[in-house]
């Protein structure tokens, strides 16, 4: 991330209705030691585990050995239901592995939401139950920073990057709903990220569209040098 300037959410091209959570590693300074502060509701902080930390400029930074940030579960927020929702961020990483950018997904069912990398050809997922949708042709572990939506609006998955889709399924019925904490950088402990994620957002009852994705990418792009 390049300049480093004060990032007003006021000011952000970006939906309000639904905006559960935004964390910047911008306005770092002003977060208690050891989390990573909700930007949305002023509660709801991350605590960062392991020697994950958050440095103005590199956003939340993780290595891949017990690194994240840990949201209690908080039953109003993030409990999605069947309704539309969205998971996104800023990421970048040159590791090629299976990672975990952001999750709210049972450990053993899979019931949730779960944006991530996969191993082999990495490509990025968003997944409620059964139904998944993501690329298999982009790389992303080119150390450079790239923006994802994962956005489920009525019955359809999608997923955007960098300013265009890459991907949708249709027929998602599932309810995500789980007692599951919310996590960035892992899937509970598992499928830890290796890199640096920032600006990550989730909306809960508005599923971010393609336009706004392209919105929120053009203005905040120029942050990380992209």
């Amino acid at each position: 991330m390049i300049g480093q300037p004060t990032i007003d959410l006021a000011n952000l091209p970006a939906p309000k209705h639904g905006l559960v959570g935004f964390w910047s590693s911008v306005v770092e300074g002003v977060r208690p030691t050891g989390t990573f502060r909700n930007l949305a509701m002023g509660v709801y902080d991350g605590a960062l585990q392991s020697d994950a930390y958050v440095k103005p400029g590199d956003g939340l930074v993780l290595d891949g050995t017990g690194d994240r940030s840990t949201h209690s579960y908080t039953p109003l927020v993030m409990s999605f239901g069947t309704r539309d929702h969205t998971f996104q961020c800023w990421f970048k990483t040159s590791t090629l592995a299976n990672q975990t950018l952001m999750c709210k997904i049972s450990s053993l069912s899979l019931n949730g939401t779960w944006l991530y990398l996969r191993n082999s050809n990495p490509y990025i997922r968003f997944l409620t139950t059964s139904t998944w949708t993501g690329s298999m042709n982009i790389r992303v572990d080119d150390n450079v920073w790239h923006f994802v939506t994962g956005s489920r609006i009525g019955t359809t998955l999608y997923v955007f990057l960098d300013g265009r889709q890459v991907d949708s399924q249709a027929g998602s019925t599932d309810d995500c709903t789980n007692s599951e904490t919310f996590v960035l950088g892992a899937r509970q402990t598992k499928e830890l990220f290796t890199g640096n994620i920032d600006m990550p957002m989730v909306y809960n009852g508005h599923g971010i569209t393609l336009a706004e994705h392209q919105a929120f990418y053009h203005a905040t792009r120029g942050l990380f040098g992209v």
